[in-house]
Order: structure tokens, then C-alpha cells, then sequence
């Protein structure tokens, strides 16, 4: 993999930066398994966008896989005393999202039904989305999907191509704010989350992500930003 401080830069844009993807996505194809886009980085980093907006640029030919479909449910986390951090890498179920990962890639023939997470109901909804034969590349997206910690390390080898957005802490922090306010959160209630748990989330993913092939970085302005 290209290092972080050698990898081209993009603006904020989503098609923009979707463009860029698209650019490395090779001519040929493999025959013999699904494409996999793997996007990582920190927490609100703008992860969701990006994938959809790749996906939509790819159509038909792509399907989304979100690693936030693979949540646990409140009720386990209230079960296991993990409420207060859901989000936090243990509060996924790495091996469901490993073994449907497995399956969608490998069997590019199928139609797979996947579930999806609705961040207003702050719950997964299962077989929510359909990836079919058409969709000859996979993006998938989540905060640890380049960690290199086990069991998310493990998930390496399933990706062809790798893509981390970087962004400054302090806007992560920003927009953390900001969609836990539009959430109607009171502001007690935004503090703890953020501090508590999103924050160190973010400097987590930060600090134990692989490099990856490809980095998006963006700046507060909204334009290309040096990585090194």
C-alpha cells in the first residue's frame, strides 16, 4: 500500500472525490470475486456521503455494504453494560460483517439482501438493501475497517482497494457536535457523547489505521489539504 504522505489528495467534493476512486478502479476486473472499495476514517468524517456518492457514480454497476448495518443491537449492548459507547469497535458484530463481506465477495454471482443502519431510529433494519449480480464492485464503508487490531485486521485481504478521508480532529469534533444537535440532544448529553465516546473513536482510528492506497484530505475550507 501507497503510504498516507505519498497518496494524492482531493478536494472535499464528493463527486470529486469519487472521481478520484473511480480513477484507480483498474480497466479488467477480477473474474472470480466482487471489486471491494474499502472507505475508512474517523468518526462523521463524511464516510457515508462519499460511498453513496461513489456508488451513484458507479450505477449499475456498484452495491454498498455499510460496516453500521453491523451494529448491535441496544438490547445487547444494554445486556453487556456498552450502551454509553455504542460506536466503539466493540459494539460490532466484526464476525456477521466479516462473514457477509466473505460471501458478497467471493460469490459475485448472488443477490445478497444486507442490513442497513437508520441513524434516526438508531437501529440496524435487516435485508434493507439488495446487492445483485450487476453490481460487480462492493464499496464498503466504516470507522474500523483499517484498524490493526484484531478481529478488524483480518479484514484486509478482502480489499482491493483502500481509501481513508483525513480530517483535522477539530472538525471532527465540529461535526460530531453538530449531528448530535440535530439529533435534539441536550447539551450535557452532546459533551458526554462526544468526549466520552466519539472523540476517543476518532483518535483511535487514527492512531491504528493502515495506510491505504488512496487518501482524501480536506482542510476547513474545503480545499486539498498536504498529508505528512
Amino acid at each position: 500500500m501507497c503510504s498516507r504522505s505519498c497518496a494524492k489528495n482531493y478536494t472535499v467534493t464528493p463527486s470529486v472525490q469519487a472521481a478520484a476512486i473511480i480513477e484507480q478502479i483498474p480497466l479488467e476486473l477480477p473474474d472470480d470475486h466482487r471489486f471491494v472499495i474499502a472507505i475508512a476514517g474517523p468518526p462523521a468524517a463524511g464516510k457515508s456521503t462519499l460511498a453513496s456518492a461513489l456508488v451513484k457514480e458507479l450505477d449499475p454497476r456498484a452495491g454498498l455494504l455499510g460496516m453500521d448495518g453491523f451494529h448491535f443491537d441496544n438490547v445487547i449492548l444494554d445486556e453487556r453494560g456498552h450502551r454509553a459507547r455504542k460506536g466503539a469497535p466493540h459494539t460490532f458484530d466484526v464476525v456477521s460483517y466479516s462473514n457477509t463481506l466473505r460471501v458478497i465477495r467471493d460469490e459475485p454471482g448472488i443477490e445478497m439482501a444486507v442490513p442497513v443502519y437508520d441513524r434516526d431510529l438508531g437501529l440496524s433494519r435487516n435485508c434493507a438493501s439488495v446487492i445483485g449480480p450487476a453490481n460487480e464492485v462492493l464499496v464498503t464503508e466504516g470507522n474500523y475497517l483499517l484498524l490493526d487490531k484484531e478481529p478488524w485486521s483480518e479484514l484486509l485481504p478482502l480489499f482491493d482497494l483502500t481509501v481513508w478521508i483525513d480530517l483535522p480532529l477539530s472538525v471532527v469534533e465540529r461535526r460530531i457536535n453538530e449531528r448530535w444537535r440535530t439529533a435534539a440532544m441536550d447539551p450535557e448529553e452532546v459533551r458526554r457523547r462526544t468526549d466520552e465516546n466519539d472523540i476517543p473513536n476518532a483518535r483511535l482510528v487514527q492512531a491504528h489505521s493502515v495506510a491505504a492506497d488512496l487518501v482524501v484530505a480536506t482542510d476547513t475550507s474545503g480545499g486539498p489539504r498536504e498529508v505528512g
